[in-house]
């Protein structure tokens, strides 16, 4: 696990926190004050895909379905003329 190291403002302790904290704040073990974590966060890939993706999802799922009725519409004027 990589970990990135973080300096309290306050008291000046220094400890080592991991990764995944990039771009987020954490509590000073010593003091106890929040502390920003430098780095950049996922967060923004995170809700651009989620913002995209959900519509398109049901887009997609709109149009199938819309073509799966046709076809079936279709298939049944066939067997009953």
């Amino acid at each position: 696990m990589a970990l990135i190291q973080v300096s309290c403002s306050h008291c000046s302790e220094t400890w080592d926190v991991s990764k995944t904290k990039r771009g987020g704040h954490v509590n000073c073990p010593a003091c106890g004050v929040l502390v920003s974590v430098k780095g950049t966060s996922d967060s923004k890939l995170f809700y651009g895909l989620l913002i995209l993706g959900v519509p398109l999802t049901l887009i997609v799922l709109i149009v199938g379905g819309a073509v799966l009725f046709f076809l079936y519409w279709s298939f049944m004027r066939l067997i009953k003329p």
